[in-house]
């Protein structure tokens, strides 16, 4: 790798560049026959994404679905099917789904449905607004709003937050976006395939040519210098801890215990990391979980093994979060 590095840096690129060339990387050795079977037969998409629920998934994650309204912001209660107990009733976590920031009312309800009939929690998943309509930070709003409305039936320490692939990051957002306004902090917080200092590192190339595409050019550092993937982002500034947490390490500091996943196929991969980095460094309790081999958001994907091992392993996190066995921040 040293020669082509070096021809690299000559041709002006950074010092460190590698050009890769007939590297060939089959699929890796430590997933399971599931996943490998997903990855030779990828589940068809067909239509727009919708919250319905087909009678083999409800078998398998028995949840019951409402349609409400908190803070004037459309969300679906997604709630178990058994009785709850009163220790499951007091808890309430915020999910803010994947997709991007687009105009689109989608609640993410099947990516739910595994947690809450897992852990017995109810789930408010909410459709936040989206460009072209809205920008950063009008999710933000919405979810903030959900959060007050929660705050009146519930203590803060029963409540988490937690989303997915750009919701993740919008997860993150809302914590910083509490202790900015001087909100009662949540109990825990989880970022699934997604991070806290937006796109960029190795993986957001690497992940690309994994897939047989060309790199996307959104970096953090780019976000407001045109068009580009993250076009909710175009007024956000990359200095500012709103957008990026990890802008600001005081602020950072007072976060929440933090679970974050994420697959090594995944664009995720490098931000995850280094958001976990920063976490630690900040002293905050912070969980890192990576399956080898998988791509961006592996975990929607019921079938797979380590889906279910993602869903474990988060509702554990939960679980050990409400129940206060995380030590108390200053």
């Amino acid at each position: 790798m040293a020669a082509p590095a070096s021809a690299a840096a000559q041709d002006g690129a950074p010092a460190g560049t590698v050009a890769l060339r007939d590297v060939t990387m089959p699929p890796s050795s430590f997933l399971s026959e599931a996943a490998l079977e997903a990855l030779r037969n990828p589940r068809a998409r067909t239509g727009p994404r919708n919250d319905t629920l087909d009678a083999a998934t409800l078998a398998r994650f028995p949840v019951r679905v409402e349609r409400v309204t908190l803070g004037g912001i459309a969300a679906m209660r997604v709630s178990p099917a058994r009785l709850q107990t009163p220790a499951e009733k007091r808890h309430a976590l915020i999910y803010m789904r994947g997709g991007g920031a687009r105009r689109e009312e989608y609640f993410g309800v099947p990516d739910v449905a595994p947690v809450v009939a897992g852990s017995g929690y109810t789930v408010y998943a909410i459709a936040y607004r989206g460009a072209p309509d809205a920008y950063f930070p009008a999710a933000t709003d919405d979810a903030l709003n959900v959060y007050q409305v929660l705050l009146k039936s519930h203590r803060a320490k029963d409540i988490a937050i937690f989303g997915s692939s750009f919701g993740g990051g919008l997860s993150g957002q809302l914590i910083a976006r509490i202790l900015h306004d001087g909100l009662p902090r949540p109990a825990a917080l989880a970022i699934l395939c997604a991070g806290l200092a937006g796109p960029g590192g190795d993986s957001l190339i690497l992940s690309a040519a994994l897939a047989g595409r060309p790199p996307s050019p959104a970096r953090a550092d780019q976000i407001s210098s045109g068009p580009n993937p993250l076009d909710y982002y175009r007024t956000a500034r990359p200095d500012d801890p709103l957008f990026r947490p990890v802008a600001s390490p005081p602020l950072l500091a007072r976060f929440p215990p933090t679970f974050l996943s994420a697959g090594s196929r995944g664009v995720e991969m490098s931000q995850a990391a280094y958001s976990h980095n920063m976490l630690r460094e900040s002293g905050v309790e912070a969980e890192l979980h990576v399956w080898d081999g998988l791509p961006h958001c592996f975990q929607s994907d019921d079938r797979l093994p380590e889906s279910a091992q993602l869903h474990r392993r988060l509702i554990e996190f939960l679980r050990r979060a409400f129940a206060g066995s995380y030590p108390a921040k200053r």
